[in-house]
């Protein structure tokens, strides 16, 4: 290897190196930037360093027109509607790889078109004030800094949209659950009158009612209080999805709360002639969670479960486990859920038995609402079920709210105003 040749080896290993540092900075650069003209400056204006160029601009093709979308130096007016034109004219059919275009003795630039998919089509041009020739290893290596550097574009561009739909999610999701509350409140006023006037007569404050008027107000009764119960859900759900639900903390023994929550569910259990039992383990230590939330997976699961069980029992036990957590379980001997079903209860509006002839009733947002309040308190709930012969769901929360909960989970659940 003759002394030329090593000095254009060592060129070359030098001009690899800085390059491949100039992108170890502007990667992170432009995955920081919180806008897309901010990224496309930064781009352009590494391209123009690594590339010892005048100026840079970044050209993007929707599929109908040309847009400079950033630039790096001073190119003129003139030159980059000349970049726009011969942007489209290209990018209309196979574009060529990276080419350098000089004008005699003027200027010379380095394009560098970057064809994906699907649109936009991008392309990376760097002007120098002179005409210039290169070798074809620098064209190469020019045009590998380009394509990464583009890359890294195209990443924040998507960073970006996905920000602004999160956004748009999060902007429509408060809307639901404003309108929802305003439901919520327009609801409950007839509601309540509904089932006030229907308890009114069935305890006989007009008088006393024959067996049909009895059944029919009966009926009455109980779909205000379904519907009423529909209502709430609906509520808290979308109160849960944007998060604007409280996490109150207090001290509590479940050997209060399980018994009293048990006793609302057991006239549902005993019309069906169900045994509904309940198993504390000795061992498991005052709690500090949020108890009208607790109450409320409670009933949704007990609920759950007695409406899904024709015969023998539902059985609730709570125990201490590892890590400061215990568990609450629910177990029934009912119907059971099919495997392949087992992934979906936990969607909204989702049943089991969706035909228009299923035995049981329901909209499908027990599960999905006792899911998100455990995670609320910073736990999660599993179930493994056999067709046939029952379920068990699960519940795993902190003994004391807070504990062993990460910062984001915290902060998700923390933040409520119900």
């Amino acid at each position: 290897m003759t002394d030329l040749d090593a000095a254009e080896w060592q060129r070359r290993y030098e001009e690899l190196l800085e390059h491949r540092q100039l992108l170890t900075v502007l990667l992170p650069q432009v995955r920081n930037a919180s806008e897309l003209a901010e990224a496309a400056q930064i781009v352009t204006a590494a391209v123009q360093t690594a590339l010892r160029g005048e100026w840079c601009v970044l050209l993007t093709h929707d599929g109908r027109q040309v847009h400079a979308s950033g630039y790096s130096g001073a190119p003129d007016e003139a030159t980059v509607r000349d970049l726009q034109s011969e942007a489209a004219a290209g990018s209309s059919g196979t574009v060529p790889g990276p080419r350098w275009v000089s004008r005699s003795g003027e200027s010379s630039r380095l394009v560098i078109p970057l064809v994906g998919d699907v649109p936009p089509t991008l392309f990376l041009v760097v002007g120098y004030p002179t005409a210039t020739k290169v070798s074809q290893h620098a064209l190469e290596l020019a045009a590998d800094f380009g394509r990464q550097a583009v890359l890294a574009y195209e990443n924040a561009r998507l960073a970006l949209l996905l920000r602004e739909q999160q956004a748009a999610l999060d902007t429509a999701c408060g809307l639901k659950t404003e309108f929802l509350a305003k439901v919520n409140h327009e609801l409950r006023t007839p509601l309540n009158a509904v089932i006030g006037f229907s308890e009114a007569l069935l305890a006989g404050i007009d008088g006393t009612l024959n067996e049909e008027q009895r059944e029919s107000i009966t009926y009455i009764h109980r779909g205000g209080v379904d519907l009423l119960q529909l209502v709430n859900d609906l509520l808290d759900l979308g109160k849960l999805e944007a998060r604007q639900v409280d996490v109150c903390p207090v001290e509590l023994g479940l050997s209060d709360l399980l018994p009293a929550v048990l006793e609302t569910m057991r006239p549902l259990a005993a019309a069906k002639g169900l045994d509904l039992g309940l198993t504390i383990n000795p061992a498991l230590p005052p709690l500090c969670t949020d108890s009208r939330r607790l109450r409320q997976i409670v009933t949704n699961l007990v609920g759950n479960a007695i409406k899904f069980t024709a015969r023998g029992q539902v059985w609730v036990t709570a125990r201490p486990m590892d890590s400061g957590t215990w568990e609450l379980s629910v177990a029934d001997t009912g119907c059971g859920i099919p495997p392949n079903q087992l992934d979906v209860i936990f969607e909204e509006f989702i049943q089991v038995d969706g035909s228009s002839t299923r035995k049981e009733g329901g909209t499908g947002l027990g599960l999905p609402l006792t899911r998100k309040l455990a995670e609320l308190l910073g736990g999660s709930v599993t179930v493994t079920s056999s067709v046939g012969t029952g379920s068990t769901f699960r519940v795993n929360l902190p003994i004391r709210y807070g504990d062993g909960m990460s910062v984001q989970a915290r902060h998700n659940g923390g933040k409520v105003d119900g």
